[in-house]
């Protein structure tokens, strides 16, 4: 480690412990709830705050285990050297070549692939300390109307070209709040991943709501899409170290590259808002810096063009992401004059070619105007949140939020390189990194000051967070000891499990299905009957004690899916008379209704009990038992290997008075 932090050495460690100490202070208040007020302003009244529910202790030693994998990883990384090695001249070209490749770029693969890899284990770790069915809980919050509501709305789209023309008229009707304030861009690309007809997680997704009749009427291609957005948004958060490494290289050196990955990679509000589309917004974001770095040092209109259209994409997303043109134009123009402006006036038209072409396109294809949209999209938007929290409170709690969600180190490393950067321009130096900061800094006060975040500052702010993380890492390395480094690396760890532990800054409310209990027992008539080759019937009991008019006649079913089960088939237990006249019957899904055919896991043995309520008036007699399963959609009966839709059970029981 010391050829990345060798110049730490002669350098204060007061500062870095200070604020290793405060962050783990802050991990203990909010593991405790010993200062509600960290959560938000006045948790009893319409103002926004997160929600403490500690989570089961046997749950947290797997966020533990991947916070230290996390940490090792970051550590190893950084021991790796940063310069080349000399190649040996006795080896062949093959094995140069090889070397070569494995010198210079294997060490940076090494660090990326592992912190990619870790921060995607962290974020599912964080996802199982709130429920151990890890891929379901995923699923059910892209489903959910509170997390997201866009996937829904793309699934129910029967004209897409309509629902573009119509958007606007539509937008207050949605079930969700996300979709009646932001542009058609997620559902669009939901609906598009839809009808691409990939089948690749279908038959994965539908056991993960296994009692959700809607999804199991929707088409193959309608799951599979769940599944890619159920996991889209925590791998494009795990990905975001790749750009950000290279923005730290452009803006800094490899060292500070290195640690700007790990930084950003660490960020709690990437770690534990999954999955959600911010997530997302914040990868585009950091490649859309990338792009404009390179846009700005080279003049070239493509890059501007490009750049341009990136930022069109992303407003297409979420108006919010149009606030990145505020820092970018300030950095490619600051300080702001006249004759720049005039001798970039060529490269600027082209960016800005770039930031209307998606909408133009929306609006000359479809027949909305961007500013229609917006109006609507901003007056849902205070009418929802805006009008209901007070502007003053959350001037200060926006930047609570940031402090807690991006992390002390991160916050503290960013503003005193801003102060410093303040400095360097009142003086005259115009170094690109400065202005980047600048550009930043000025895009935290204008978002603080506009009021338009009051609330859920933790993940509306997270699209920019990981860029403070480069200005952190450029800010800690050069004055801080390797060993401090880690150590401040270790309390950001501690906060992000301490949040992810006990607070809820995202959950689905929807409903779930959890497995009932199913007794172990044996039956006392074994059976062999597969219905449809897909379930068997095993064996049953009948209990005969209460079966009398008026009585119980108490049935009980011993199933096995023999195979993956698509359709929550119903039971039904009928009872008829000599003359087949149905007396009594019982139609339910299994296990009291609770648990569909769907929900089976293959050869598991289901035990299902019904009890089926004789007629007070059913005289004495032979009745025979017939049960089999149906679709309760379209009432087809599944039919046995023998061809015949119920199976009679038992050759008749006799009910006496």
């Amino acid at each position: 480690m010391a050829q990345v932090l060798s110049p730490a050495m002669k350098q204060s460690n007061f500062w870095p412990l200070l604020l290793a100490a405060v962050t783990l202070l802050l991990a203990g208040f909010i593991l405790t709830d010993w200062l509600p007020a960290l959560r938000g302003p006045a948790p009893d009244t319409s103002e926004w705050h997160w929600p403490y529910v500690l989570r089961p202790l046997d749950r947290w030693w797997v966020p533990g285990l991947a916070a230290a994998a996390f940490w090792f990883i970051a550590y190893a990384w950084l021991r790796l050297p940063l310069t080349e090695t000399r190649l040996r001249p006795e080896c062949d070209l093959p094995q140069n070549w090889l070397q070569a490749a494995y010198t210079r770029y294997g060490p940076t693969c090494f660090g990326l692939l592992g912190l990619m890899g870790a921060g995607l284990l962290l974020q599912l770790a964080l996802v199982y300390a709130h429920r151990p069915a890890v891929a379901a809980e995923l699923v059910d919050r892209t489903l959910s109307n509170e997390t997201n509501g866009y996937f829904l709305a793309a699934a129910a789209v029967e004209d897409m070209n309509q629902l573009l023309r119509d958007f606007p008229r539509l937008m207050p009707t949605f079930p969700s709040e996300h979709t009646r304030t932001h542009p058609p861009g997620l559902v669009l690309a939901q609906w598009l991943t839809i009808k691409a007809n990939l089948p690749w997680f279908a038959q994965s997704v539908y056991p993960l709501r296994c009692t959700d009749l809607w999804l199991y009427a929707q088409p193959q291609a309608t799951a599979s899409a769940l599944g890619i957005w159920a996991f889209l948004p925590p791998f494009a958060a795990a990905l975001i170290v790749i750009p950000l490494y290279w923005l730290g290289q452009q803006l800094y050196n490899p060292a500070v590259a290195r640690l700007a990955a790990i930084f950003a990679a660490a960020l709690p509000a990437l770690l534990i808002f999954a999955p959600t589309p911010d997530q997302i917004f914040a990868f585009l974001a950091a490649l859309l810096w990338l792009l404009w770095l390179q846009a700005v040092s080279s003049r070239k209109a493509s890059y501007a063009f490009l750049a341009g259209l990136l930022l069109s994409g992303t407003t297409f997303l979420s108006l919010g992401n149009g606030a990145l043109a505020l820092p970018l134009l300030l950095f490619a123009f600051w300080p702001i004059n006249l004759k720049s402006l005039i001798v970039n006036l060529k490269w600027l038209s082209f960016f800005l070619a770039g930031l209307t072409a998606i909408w133009l396109i929306y609006w000359l294809g479809w027949g909305v105007s961007p500013w229609e949209l917006a109006r609507i999209a901003l007056q849902q938007h205070y009418e929802l949140v805006t009008s209901h929290r007070r502007y003053d409170w959350w001037l200060v709690y926006n930047l609570v939020d940031l402090l807690l969600f991006a992390g002390p180190i991160v916050v503290v490393g960013f503003a005193a390189a801003f102060f410093t950067a303040l400095r360097q321009i009142t003086t005259n130096q115009k170094g690109e990194t400065a202005r980047f900061i600048i550009a930043l800094g000025i895009l935290i006060m204008a978002l603080n000051l506009s009021g338009s975040a009051r609330g859920e500052v933790g993940r509306l702010w997270l699209f920019f967070m990981p860029l403070l993380a480069v200005v952190a890492a450029a800010t800690w390395l050069p004055h801080t000891q390797p060993r401090l480094i880690m150590l401040l690396l270790a309390s950001q760890l501690a906060l992000i499990l301490a949040i992810g532990l006990a607070w809820k800054p995202i959950e689905a409310i929807i409903v779930v299905a959890e497995r009932p209990e199913i007794p172990q027992t044996t039956q006392t008539h074994e059976l062999a009957v597969s219905f449809a080759e897909v379930i068997q019937l095993t064996g049953y009991d009948v209990d005969m004690a209460e079966a009398r008019p008026g009585g119980v006649l108490k049935v009980a079913l011993y199933w096995q899916a023999d195979g993956p089960v698509t359709i929550p088939y119903t039971v039904f237990t009928h009872l008829v008379n000599d003359q087949g006249v149905l007396v009594a019957q019982k139609d339910n899904w299994p296990v009291n209704g609770l648990w569909p055919p769907t929900c089976w896991r293959r050869g598991e043995t289901i035990v299902d009990n019904y009890p089926i309520s004789l007629p007070a008036d059913l005289p004495p007699g032979d009745y025979t038992l017939w049960v089999g399963l149906y679709d309760a959609a379209t009432g087809r009966r599944l039919l046995t290997t023998a061809g015949q839709d119920a199976l009679e059970l038992g050759d008749g029981w006799l009910i006496g008075p």
